[in-house]
């Protein structure tokens, strides 16, 4: 693979029938099937390549609309929990690569709950001290279980403010889960031009809009 850095064996390709094509996100989909063939993988912790990463919101957009719509292509058509010759662990993974691709859809209602509450007084959760002590006692998890794999390198508001940009994307993509079949592949533009496009703003917007017209409609 040139993307994903990874030198495969001939005869584990030619093992599966070749590179799996029924997936935009190839590189998965193929590993998946390689797995499930029992070939096995070795990560190597040394920089032996390098690559290169979105630099503009417009190759963003492509790259994860397109990662998006590949990992639903396989979640209907070749889902991991269905691969009797993966193990337990592997399922496990795979799934949780594809299941971060849903968060389009409850991130973005996530997003919209002060519009709710404000307008029709829907509260996402039940207010109460034991409620707020769970909430504190996940984060604080979630921290402290990130912290060392991230090497003090996670920052929690900047990506929130890419869920917020992403999550949109990947609502977009949701249709590749009935009809996976038919998405074409979109190659990640490698120019410097930054254009912004309306579509790749819209969603980002929307949700700050909503939200801002029904907060100043609720206490004018």
């Amino acid at each position: 693979w040139i993307g994903t850095g990874a030198i495969i064996r001939r005869e584990a390709i030619e093992s599966i029938g070749g590179f799996a094509t029924s997936s935009v996100t190839e590189d998965v989909l193929t590993s998946m099937l390689l797995h499930e063939k029992g070939w096995k993988t070795v990560y190597i912790d040394e920089p032996l390549a390098y690559g290169m990463a979105p630099i503009n919101i417009s190759q963003y957009f492509t790259q994860r609309h397109r990662w998006a719509q590949g990992a639903f292509q396989i979640f209907s058509h070749n889902n991991p929990l269905f691969k009797k010759n993966l193990s337990g662990m592997q399922k496990i993974c795979y799934m949780a690569s594809l299941n971060h691709f849903l968060e389009g859809a409850f991130k973005m209602v996530y997003y919209l709950f002060p519009a709710l509450y404000l307008s029709f007084g829907i509260a996402p959760v039940k207010f109460s001290p034991l409620t707020i002590v769970g909430m504190l006692a996940y984060f604080l998890i979630g921290v402290a279980m990130t912290r060392p794999l991230m090497k003090s390198k996670s920052y929690y508001l900047i990506d929130e403010v890419y869920s917020i940009i992403r999550s949109p994307i990947y609502l977009m993509a949701t249709p590749a889960l009935f009809f996976g079949r038919n998405v074409s592949f979109c190659v990640t533009p490698k120019n410097n031009q930054n254009d912004i496009l309306l579509r790749y703003v819209a969603g980002p917007l929307a949700i700050f809009s909503i939200n801002l017209v029904v907060l100043l409609s609720a206490f004018l």
